[in-house]
């Protein structure tokens, strides 16, 4: 109809009614955007579980799953550091187990040698380990002849050591300072040794001796020695020390010192000597001659040469 030909209440009621219409419309579709409808609510919650499930079947992890992984790799490494462990304490055990067989066996070797030594003479011929109380007495005096013997040839001179020497020791026969470890080695070197040693002694004398008898075949002996000494003694000389280190300081003064023996027999002749120098006694026997304060150290120290 057209607009012009119209009552104007009738075209304002008209339009107005179009207006409403218009503006109903719009609100009624964003209505239905904001409200789904049952069905679909369905729909959305049925794809959701579906989506879960999903997920849930292809393997998806839970914290508590990865935990146990955790847990099983700790563990794996755990069995590996053990296993090191072990391994290394065998190898430890066999080291040791291998050690102490060679040392054992080292041990054996020697215990052989020594009993091999002890079961024979100086002359080769086994020993009677059955001795008599008798037989041993006699062994005994005839060990002790041995002993004044030595006493007497070392007093008497080098003619009497030189007559008398096979005498005394055996032909192997070996004479040790126990603490330089300087050794002689058979009759001759012995012979010899006493020979030369007169330039580092102008006196030598053995005043006394006693012995402390122990197995059969060994005794310590303690000697009892009055000496003096060359000034200008040498030092090369075997078994001279500490006396040619105290020579400068005496000219041909006595002085008493005392000198422990430990022997071994073979019978009734010296097989082996071992002589220690007592020290103490050494000491305060050379400071109670020495006057001159400013050669104290010197002389302490060469005594304290010869201790162990």
């Amino acid at each position: 109809m057209n607009p012009e030909m119209m009552h104007p209440l009738m075209y304002e009621y008209l339009n107005r009614s179009q207006q409403q219409a218009q503006h109903n419309a719009p609100s009624h579709g964003v209505s239905m955007m904001h409200h789904p409808s049952q069905q679909q609510q369905q729909m959305s919650s049925s794809m959701s579980n579906a989506h879960h499930s999903s997920n849930m079947s292809n393997g998806g992890s839970s914290p508590g799953s990865d935990n146990l992984d955790k847990q099983d790799e700790l563990d794996a490494r755990r069995r590996l550091k053990n296993r090191e462990r072990v391994r290394k304490c065998r190898k430890r055990k066999q080291d040791r187990l291998n050690f102490l067989e060679d040392r054992n066996n080292e041990l054996e070797k020697e215990n052989g040698e020594l009993k091999t030594k002890i079961m024979r003479r100086g002359d080769g011929s086994p020993i009677n380990k059955a001795m008599t109380e008798e037989a041993l007495l006699e062994l005994r005096a005839k060990q002790t002849n041995t002993l004044q013997l030595v006493q007497a040839i070392i007093n008497e001179g080098m003619m009497s050591f030189e007559a008398s020497a096979k005498s005394v020791w055996t032909p192997n026969a070996t004479i040790v300072d126990g603490v330089t470890g300087e050794k002689l080695t058979n009759i001759d070197v012995i012979v010899e040794n006493k020979r030369i040693s007169a330039s580092v002694f102008s006196n030598y004398k053995i005043k006394n001796f006693s012995a402390d008898w122990q197995a059969h075949d060994k005794a310590m002996i303690k000697w009892d020695i009055e000496a003096s000494l060359r000034p200008n003694a040498p030092s090369s000389i075997a078994l001279s020390s500490p006396f040619h280190q105290l020579a400068p300081h005496f000219n041909n003064e006595m002085f008493p010192f005392h000198m422990v023996s430990h022997v071994t027999f073979s019978s009734d002749k010296i097989a082996e000597e071992v002589r220690f120098v007592d020290v103490a006694k050494l000491l305060s026997a050379v400071v109670s001659k020495q006057r001159d304060p400013s050669k104290m150290a010197e002389i302490v120290q060469a005594v304290a040469s010869s201790a162990l």
